[in-house]
């Protein structure tokens, strides 16, 4: 697993995300890797909402590591291109 962070090997990460709905979540941070043609950093992290079938999801996001009046947070941003999803995808899974 060479360029990735495991949340498993420390404290949980518990981040609080808007969705697109504009409703707030909380999720937990499963790992932060690099990946694709670009080497851009993306993470996995497991939602404490379920979805319309019960499930709790696991989502792949872009991020970037932030830091606002000394406080340090993730910025995470959806992945747009259908191509870069399944790149970031296949990388998750190699790693799981």
């Amino acid at each position: 697993m060479e360029n990735a962070i495991n949340a498993k090997e420390e404290q949980p990460v518990i981040l609080t995300i808007t969705g697109q709905d504009g409703a707030e979540y909380e999720a937990s941070l499963i790992a932060c890797f690099c990946a694709g043609r670009e080497q851009r950093d993306y993470c996995a992290v497991l939602s404490h909402r379920q979805d319309p079938n019960g499930q709790y999801p696991i989502q792949l996001f872009r991020y970037k590591l932030t830091s606002q009046n000394g406080v340090e947070g993730m910025e995470l941003s959806n992945i747009g291109a259908d191509m870069e999803f399944e790149e970031v995808r296949g990388k998750f899974l190699e790693m799981m």
